[in-house]
């Protein structure tokens, strides 16, 4: 590479036509937290578990791991009544599965750049992660930060408390992700970028 020459960077995409907003609230049925993603130590979803203690809401842990026997246990003495697992599925199943919550965390001790975080938020979702996993979460505007498992309670009964702050962070979630990290504009900006080079050559 010649210096001086520009160089595009780019994160990970999602396509906003697959993940997208359920089209209307889910009437009736409990509040369902939701969780996508292996099931080993590093991801820390036992806090999750611990956090959702006594709550009246469902969670949803989609995947599998060394993790997962050990989670029903938690699950069990944790009072987490309504779990619902679901082992790994196809990945065309997971946008359907992600309009079925109403909350998305990512309890992760670390991540790169989340691929599911940012479908969670294309799919319009309010979304909690850690701090080592918040990656284009802003803090109250496209979701919440929570670094224990009582900041992850204290988020969740936020979110569950408000249907307000749930829709607002949801909504600008997606607005995010639409201008940041759709897919489709990821490739039109790498398209312009070629073009820009091979323009000059």
């Amino acid at each position: 590479r010649r210096a001086g020459t520009p160089v595009l960077i780019q994160g990970n995409g999602v396509d906003t036509t697959v993940f997208f907003p359920r089209v209307r609230p889910t009437a009736g049925g409990p509040f369902v937290v939701g969780y996508v993603g292996r099931l080993e130590p590093e991801k820390r979803v036992d806090r999750l578990v611990e956090a959702m203690a006594g709550m009246r809401a469902r969670l949803m842990l989609v995947g599998d791991g060394s993790e997962t026997w050990r989670l029903r246990k938690l699950a069990a003495a944790s009072r987490v009544t309504d779990l619902d697992h679901r082992p790994v599925l196809p990945w065309a199943e997971v946008p359907d599965l992600m309009r079925q919550m109403d909350c998305f965390v990512l309890p992760s001790e670390t991540e790169g750049s989340s691929k599911v975080l940012l479908e969670a938020m294309a799919t319009g979702l309010p979304c909690i992660a850690s701090p080592g996993a918040a990656g284009p979460i802003i803090e109250g505007k496209t979701g919440l930060v929570a670094a224990s498992v009582s900041g992850l309670r204290d988020a969740l009964a936020a979110v569950l408390g408000s249907p307000l702050l749930a829709q607002r962070l949801g909504e600008e979630a997606r607005a995010w992700v639409t201008e940041h990290a759709d897919i489709h504009r990821l490739l039109e900006r790498e398209e312009q970028h070629l073009f820009q080079r091979l323009s000059v050559c």
